[in-house]
């Protein structure tokens, strides 16, 4: 078995090695709910305590500073200040506030999780009792427009379904466009019994722009506009006989919004909301209104509430269902028995509440005995215990009507309070095991890296530069292991490699050699570090806002990045003409790289110029700037790979692996240039000076340091280029609108690669493309020397494969160390928001980084 078969399946080893651990992390850690098949029938409530002898199977129940954003809705507002039947309420969701993960909660009054295991696994479909299912199981007409979410989750329930594409967070307004041409013909008919219109706009601006954009504004407002003419509709069917004499509008988000415009955390931006109730025809009652809601998504529930039907339908919108935890909300359901004075009475609010607790402790008792976890014994006996009493005086005549309602109240919230506790269990075991597994992966990974180095331990552990290098991936991380030093990661990342620059700089100045790559390694940080204090993404903006005319910004804009594009273009046609005497693959790649920073520079060029009102761009151009010469810059990526790719297989030597290199990373950088927007050719200029101080600087320490600053260099690289807050590493720092640069439609798998790729296309897929390039450097250099001393050079697939284990180790022990922190945070209260999300984005990484290894390796080794 040659070298270099031996090398990859060593890779490939650490790569199983990393899935596996991750896996069994993921999974324990990732909070799980089993989904019960069970489903509610009306004659259920006949067995409830208060529902004894009623033998009816008719009835399921009984018969601050101020934003251009805020207070936007002000249909809404002066509704429930001026009108008794209106009301706003504060709605708290529960975390994760993904869209997903919400409507499950809305729909079936369950907690949400991350994973829902049940008869349907890996399906979206919800297979638990619901409210969706329990209106067509009873023969009522549910009509839905807008997200398609809604279809993904029910299939097949609705009588009328109009839904519109939500993944493209570019769109702002096909889905809201939707919802409004098929909302109001529907309002005139009386074929539905509830009508949900899920609009989407306000979402997708967040995503894109920001709460703080003008955008969110003028979607706010069209919002409220849709919203008058709706209400009006509504109030003027309303009378006696009207055709909306019995409805009932809510109006609510499903989560909120972070000033990003991003959700899925637990913070109080992504989970409070709105919800706004008003009863037509009904008569006037205690208003209730709530001026700090945030909204994110919109719906409108359209409920028809005939008497017995409406409680039901209400319980199960408020989060209660045949088989959930929630409770019933007696103020809005006060509000929705405004019209009917026999049932707003105490006994009515306590039968419902009656029927609810029994609800709630039956469905536990069945989670405990049928779900995967169960519920300890001794918790539901507790339960049972506090219920027992409640159920044996179910009419109140015993404890009187107003303690049997305190005491109903005070079960639902204990019930609540255990189910949330057991839905919030991790799997300790899977947690355990995958944790063991990849802190053992890390000695395996450095026993392979000493073994191919044909060093041992005591020869690295006796060397002071490779001690400081171990101890800077140590110190950081180490950090790790404090919230306070992941928010300040960027910052970590910074200073360690200046800390680096500072100590080649001192090794230049000791052997009186590089001090001018030294010096420009320290000015590198220097730069980057005023650069990010004063905002360089501020600088170069997508739109131009304000000017009528081509101002000053506008050419300061152009410059930032076009400048750097030509400098990267005469490099490589300088490349190029140095080499035409071996003209080969690899030099038609790299003579390809001008033509791509072309596409990309006019591609910004028009769509900067067309938002100047005083310069025409025709519409034809325009299109073909904006979708047609991206995909010229990614063929070319593509086409680039597979050019390097043949070559190889017919040519070898470091000559045309130095080339096969350059050629690589220039077609990728080119993608990745251009996904990253315009600061990144600025950036990109002052990486690529700091690389070219690292190929000069490591003779000077015999690359004991040299893993650690490409590391480093890497790490800083992330934040710098990736995420709103250059310091933080969150989930509301992906920039979905990279992944539909060029592209209007949505399909996931291409949606998917591309956001893949600029979120770790700076950080992982550059550093590992061009990481050989120091192989060849240093290699040569030493072939030099040992050919001079009349020694054996070694095998260059080894270098590779040395210099890959070393890059590879270290992203081995931060991601170890980050799951450790996990592991013991997992409690915390900023574990979803903080935590997990860098655990999410370091394993990823690492197994990117694995996955990465193996395709360059599998690529150079050809050349060897």
């Amino acid at each position: 078995m040659g070298i270099q078969v031996r090398l990859l399946l060593l890779l490939l080893y650490i790569l199983a090695l990393h899935s596996l651990a991750i896996f069994l992390f993921t999974s324990g850690f990732l909070l799980t709910r089993t989904e019960l098949p069970n489903v509610s029938e009306c004659a259920d409530a006949a067995a409830a305590p208060c529902g004894r002898g009623s033998g009816s199977n008719a009835s399921c129940w009984t018969d601050s500073e101020s934003k251009p954003w805020m207070d936007r809705l002000t249909v809404l507002q002066d509704l429930a200040e001026n009108e008794a039947n209106a009301r706003i309420f504060k709605y708290v969701a529960d975390p994760p506030t993904t869209t997903l993960q919400r409507l499950k909660g809305l729909t079936t009054g369950g907690l949400p999780t991350f994973i829902d295991v049940g008869h349907s696994f890996g399906a979206p479909a919800i297979v638990e009792d619901n409210l969706i299912l329990q209106l067509a199981r009873n023969g009522k007409r549910v009509v839905m427009m807008g997200d398609d979410t809604w279809l993904q989750l029910f299939p097949n329930h609705f009588s009328e379904a109009y839904p519109f594409p939500s993944f493209n967070v570019k769109d702002l307004h096909t889905v809201d466009n939707g919802v409004i041409s098929n909302i109001f013909p529907k309002l005139h008919q009386n074929n539905w019994d509830l009508l949900i219109a899920h609009f989407l706009g306000v979402d997708h601006v967040g995503h894109i722009f920001g709460v703080e954009s003008p955008l969110m504004v003028e979607k706010l407002t069209q919002y409220n506009n849709v919203l008058e003419e709706i209400i009006s509709i509504l109030q003027k069917e309303s009378g006696p006989g009207g055709l909306h004499e019995n409805t009932m509008l809510i109006v609510m988000g499903d989560h909120g919004q972070t000033l990003n415009g991003d959700h899925g955390g637990g913070t109080a931006e992504e989970v409070d909301t709105g919800l706004f109730a008003m009863v037509l025809g009904g008569r006037k009652g205690k208003d209730i209104h709530c001026s700090s809601c945030g909204l994110c998504m919109v719906c409108l529930f359209f409920l028809e509430y005939f008497q017995p039907l409406f409680p039901h339908v209400l319980a199960y919108v408020l989060n209660v269902s045949g088989c959930s935890v929630g409770r019933v909300n007696l103020e809005l359901l006060s509000l929705a028995w405004s019209n009917h004075e026999s049932s707003n009475t105490p006994e009515h609010y306590q039968n419902v509440l009656c029927i609810n607790s029994w609800q709630v402790m039956r469905y536990l008792e069945h989670y405990a005995a049928h779900s995967l976890n169960g519920i300890p014994a001794p918790d539901l006996m507790r339960l049972k215990a506090y219920y027992e009493p409640l159920s044996r005086d179910a009419t109140g005549i015993a404890t009187g009507l107003k303690d049997q309602i305190t005491s109903y109240n005070t079960f639902l919230t204990e019930a609540a309070d255990l189910a949330r506790s057991q839905w919030t269990q991790f799997g300790d075991a899977k947690m355990a095991a995958g944790l063991t597994l990849l802190v053992l992966s890390v000695p395996v990974h450095a026993l392979a890296l000493l073994r191919v180095s044909e060093k041992r331990f005591w020869s690295y552990a006796c060397d002071s530069k490779a001690i400081a290098g171990v101890m800077f991936v140590m110190l950081h991380a180490l950090s790790l292991l404090s919230n306070s030093f992941i928010m300040a990661e960027g910052h970590v990342a910074s200073y360690l490699l200046a800390t680096i620059g500072l100590i080649y700089f001192r090794f230049a100045l000791q052997f009186q050699s590089k001090i001018f790559q030294a010096s420009t390694a320290v000015l590198f940080l220097v730069v980057n570090r005023v650069l990010s204090g004063m905002g360089l993404t501020s600088i170069v903006k997508d739109t131009v806002e304000s000017g009528n005319e081509v101002s000053y910004a506008n050419w300061l804009d152009a410059t930032i990045y076009c400048v750097p594009l030509l400098i990267f273009s005469w490099l490589a046609i300088r490349h190029v003409s140095r080499n035409l005497y071996r003209l080969n693959a690899y030099l038609v790649a790299t003579l390809a790289l001008p033509v791509m920073y072309a596409a990309i520079a006019v591609h910004w060029l028009i769509l900067d110029l067309s938002e100047v009102k005083t310069i025409t761009i025709p519409g034809d151009i325009r299109e073909f700037a904006r979708l047609q010469l991206p995909r010229v810059v990614f063929l070319g990526t593509l086409l680039a790979t597979g050019l390097v790719y043949l070559a190889g297989k017919l040519s070898a030597g470091k000559s045309h692996l130095r080339d096969a290199v350059i050629a690589l990373f220039g077609a990728w950088s080119a993608s990745i240039l251009l996904l990253l927007g315009r600061t990144s050719p600025a950036l990109g200029f002052l990486a690529m000076l700091e690389v070219w101080c690292i190929l000069e600087l490591q003779s000077l320490e015999k690359r004991k340091l040299i893993s650690s600053h490409w590391n480093f260099l890497a790490l800083l690289l992330f934040f710098c280029t990736n995420h709103r807050h250059v310091e933080l590493c969150t989930f509301d720092g992906l920039r979905y609108p990279a992944a539909f640069i060029g592209f209007d439609e949505f399909n996931l798998y291409r949606q998917g690669a591309l956001l893949i790729i600029d979120t770790y296309g700076a950080s992982h897929v550059l550093p590992i493309i061009g990481l050989p390039s120091l192989v060849v450097a240093e290699s040569e250099k030493d072939s030099e020397q040992k050919k001079a001393d009349g020694r054996r050079s070694t095998h260059f697939a080894l270098d590779i494969a040395l210099a890959y284990l070393s890059f590879g180790l270290i992203r081995s022990v931060t991601t170890t160390f980050s799951t450790i922190c996990v592991a013991i945070q997992r409690r915390h209260l900023m574990v979803w928001g903080l935590f997990a999300p860098k655990y999410v984005f370091d394993a990823i990484g690492l197994l990117i980084t694995d996955l990465l290894f193996v395709a360059a390796s599998g690529l150079y080794f050809s050349f060897t």
